[in-house]
């Protein structure tokens, strides 16, 4: 048994500095330095992606603080994420500023986003839907596709494969065009593992591989029309074919053949950037987010969100330290494609926010309001402050309250009453938080800290009600949880080493049954060392769990520690050979199980040999 905190000790001598860019724009939805920013943010870049050997977004994602990732096996497969306890339908994603996700389940796939067409990615941890509206309970996670360009030269490119175990292979290629006024970039990628059997039944058919493909294909660009406009232009596609086991749902039995689902997700945005003056400068956008998932199993279905999205901001610098903005945006879902006939198929939403940032040196402010109006659930008021005092290069103290909700997903309100066991509820209300924090951090040139202290209060939650007169389940608002954590991020440069270290500590707990929720873990913390000799970067982490709790009588899966090795070298600045070894003692261990009848696989020890070259 591993003890928690056992990596504490070390947290007097470490940062957590992966992030390398000081510019955010998700914690304000303005460009905000990462130093000056009052929220708690991690930047993931480009280059971290690629020295990662991370096989997807997932799997880079539980190496950065508050977050935990319950797999149902084999890449690809279907996969939970938690953030600061919270379940993914409590947290907004967007891609390139697009709301992502299903209309129906009220997630995103995130393993289904390729690593191969990601600039950067930023993750806010709190609640912000009093600037992005439904499901930012937890926070938000931002998606940038690849728009980076090589201003030294008018053409440029890179191509790169990875191959490893499970006979995993990937190819990609990029290609850019520069110039003074016009930028193009585009990428192609595609990905097969024959994957692992994913769960621990032995019967059947359910003892073979799981296998996953994967083709993507992005374009991007930029167009400068003179000193004050901008235009952005970005596209990605990616389709891929995903393998599970499974049983049928009321015999219990195994499924004869292969059971496996057909995904494609579609993401595309224009943008026009008009800065009228050095004090004044308005975005406007338009985009589009569109899932299908089409399943062949027991019973065949093809899941379809179809979303339309624009929004149109304002940002005025009212002095050198106040700045004003305001906006609207407005959403449209339709899921009529779908192959179940739901009680309605469309719902639409405006939102109107409005933030103040003011920063006076030693003491800094930012309060923001948002009015969201949606025709499935009404109308809903968020607003959130934070104020800071003092200096970051001695020490920051922050202190900050939100309010958030989560919407009902569309499964949740509409689904159809022909079915013999659950019905949609369209009386549903959205769920709704109170978030309160506490961050105290400092900087200086070697050494980064944050220490953060949340409490969050949930009420009107949503849980399914069994009536027994009737026979039928019904989603109804009848649930309520309290989570309080505290959060480490600590680390520094030391002797020619970084060394990197994040810790979470929290309480889950589901106050009508006073149960830890499922699927949360007491700790979590992740540990790397790295050190540059000349051309090579060695590397080493460390990721623990105490253990997730996995049903109503509270029971936890096993706590686990596994270790990673990394490799990579730059004979050339143009060439990067990468090679990870992945679950280095070859621990058998699991984040996820189904009922009591079997538990979803995790990788053992693995490798992966990657090369990329830029030209």
């Amino acid at each position: 048994m591993i003890k928690p905190f056992r990596l504490i000790p070390l947290m007097l001598l470490a940062t957590y500095t992966l992030a390398t860019s000081d510019i955010v724009v998700t914690a304000t939805r303005t460009q905000t330095s990462k130093t000056d920013s009052l929220s708690a943010t991690t930047v993931i870049t480009a280059k971290d992606i690629q020295e990662s050997g991370a096989a997807d977004l997932t799997e880079l994602l539980k190496h950065t603080p508050g977050v935990i990732v319950s797999s149902s096996g084999s890449q690809g497969s279907s996969t939970s994420i938690f953030l600061r306890g919270m379940p993914a339908n409590k947290i907004t994603v967007l891609i390139d500023g697009v709301p992502a996700g299903s209309a129906t389940l009220g997630t995103m796939a995130l393993n289904h986003i390729p690593l191969a067409t990601i600039e950067r990615i930023e993750i806010v941890r709190g609640p912000v839907s009093s600037l992005y509206g439904a499901n930012a309970m937890a926070g938000v996670i931002q998606v940038f596709t690849n728009k980076s360009f090589n201003n030294d030269k008018t053409y440029s490119g890179t191509i790169g494969t990875t191959v490893g175990n499970y006979d995993t292979i990937e190819l990609r290629i990029g290609s850019q065009y520069h110039s003074e006024r016009i930028n193009i970039s585009g990428n192609i990628s595609a990905t097969h593992t024959a994957g692992y059997n994913s769960t621990t039944q032995k019967t059947g058919t359910n003892s073979d591989r799981d296998g996953y493909n994967e083709l993507l294909a992005s374009l991007a660009s930029s167009a400068t029309i003179n000193s004050k406009t901008k235009i952005n232009l970005a596209f990605f596609q990616t389709q891929n074919t995903v393998e599970f086991d499974s049983r049928d749902f009321y015999t219990g039995t195994d499924i004869a053949g292969g059971s496996y689902t057909e995904n494609t997700i579609q993401s595309g945005s224009g943008e026009i950037i008009f800065k009228l003056n050095d004090a004044v400068e308005f975005n406007s956008k338009i985009g589009f987010y569109s899932e299908e998932s089409d399943t062949t199993s027991t019973t065949d279905s093809l899941i379809v969100t179809d979303r339309l999205y624009g929004h149109f901001k304002s940002d005025v610098e009212i002095d050198d330290h106040n700045i004003l903005t305001t906006g609207v945006d407005l959403t449209n879902e339709d899921v009529s494609r779908s192959s179940t006939n739901y009680q309605i198929e469309k719902r639409g939403n405006i939102g109107f926010f409005s933030q103040i940032q003011s920063n006076q040196g030693q003491f800094e402010a930012i309060a923001s309001m948002r009015y969201d109006d949606n025709e499935a659930y009404g109308d809903f008021t968020t607003g959130s402050i934070a104020i800071g005092f003092g200096d970051i290069e001695q020490a920051k103290l922050i202190l900050s309250y939100g309010t958030a909700f989560r919407a009902p997903t569309v499964n949740e309100l509409y689904w159809p009453n022909s079915d013999p066991y659950y019905h949609g509820n369209p009386d549903l209300k959205p769920e709704k938080s109170r978030n309160y924090e506490l961050t105290l951090k400092g900087q200086t040139e070697l050494i980064d800290w944050s220490y953060t202290i949340f409490r969050t209060e949930i009420t009107d939650m949503i849980e399914t009600a069994y009536n027994s007169d009737t026979g039928i389940s019904l989603p109804e608002n009848i649930d309520k949880a309290e989570i309080s954590g505290m959060e480490t991020v600590l680390g520094a440069y030391l002797y020619g080493f970084d060394v990197n270290l994040t810790s979470t500590a929290l309480q889950a707990i589901d106050t009508k049954t006073d149960k830890h929720v499922n699927g949360t873990a007491d700790i979590t913390e992740n540990l790397s060392i790295s050190r540059s000799f000349a051309d090579v970067t060695v590397k080493s982490d460390f990721l623990y769990d105490s253990g997730r709790y996995v049903d109503n009588d509270n029971s936890t899966l096993d706590s686990y520690l596994i270790v990673g090795l990394e490799l990579n070298y730059h004979p050339k600045e143009s060439i990067n050979i990468g090679f990870r070894v992945n679950n280095v003692t070859d621990k058998e261990y699991f984040t996820n199980r189904s009922g009591t009848s079997f538990m979803y696989r995790n990788p053992g020890r693995n490798y992966k040999l990657s090369l990329d070259y830029s030209f």
